[in-house]
């Protein structure tokens, strides 16, 4: 891949952002969704607005597993089926951990999708990496609204087993190629967060460092995430 089809991509992957979608020749279409912390308003929106049977839908992470109750999920679940949409739930950092090692399990039309995963949607094949540090997390209750296990991890042998094969990489951090923070800065509070959190900035810059690595190793198409919202 050149630097031009290189910057090419990074663009794509930036302008996707939040609430767009991908196609196929059947034209079933690929949603994709950023945080929504358990408030299911957007999911429903796109469930009944633009959404159609044989569509999917991949919620980008900060889903509210683990924050919401097991019924509301099962609800949206049913409605998903009803409609015939596929809905897939990456993992973000204001999720627990364990709703995404296959022991929570609703229907067929929700999946909580574990980290690593290579699920093939419409015939392209989109890799699944999960997690992100919270700026805020010495404010949150462990098992509550926080979860140690939340943060991104690098499995560099994970990547070479499939990098070839990747089409789309979806995530809730971001890579520093596609971090949207041109014109927006870091999160305003961040530096007070830092005060409090003295190991905060070393942890959130090794982090995006191996998901930078994770970017360098598979370079797919296009990377959408989640994440950084204001």
């Amino acid at each position: 891949m050149n630097d031009i089809e290189n910057e090419r991509n990074l663009k794509n992957a930036i302008e996707l952002g939040h609430d767009q979608a991908l196609n196929d020749q059947k034209g079933n279409d690929v949603f994709l969704l950023g945080d929504i912390h358990g408030d299911f308003t957007a999911i429903y929106k796109w469930l009944n607005t633009f959404c159609k049977k044989g569509d999917s839908l991949i919620q980008l992470g900060d889903f509210g597993a683990g924050m919401i109750s097991v019924e509301k999920i099962e609800k949206l679940a049913f409605a998903a089926k009803q409609m015939g949409v596929k809905i897939y739930v990456l993992r973000g950092n204001h999720d627990n951990p364990e709703y995404f090692n296959l022991s929570v399990k609703v229907n067929d039309s929700l999946e909580f999708v574990p980290d690593y995963t290579v699920k093939k949607i419409n015939g392209l094949n989109y890799l699944f990496l999960g997690g992100a540090i919270s700026i805020d997390r010495k404010k949150r209750k462990e098992g509550f609204d926080y979860w140690k296990a939340e943060g991104f991890v690098y499995h560099p042998n994970q990547l070479l087993k499939y990098y070839k094969n990747i089409d789309v990489v979806v995530s809730h951090t971001a890579p520093e190629e596609v971090r949207p923070f041109y014109g927006m800065g870091p999160h305003p509070d961040l530096v007070n967060y830092q005060k409090e959190d003295v190991s905060l900035e070393k942890d959130l810059k090794e982090e995006k460092d191996l998901i930078t690595k994770a970017f360098d190793i598979v370079k797919p198409n296009l990377w959408a995430s989640g994440h950084f919202n204001q």
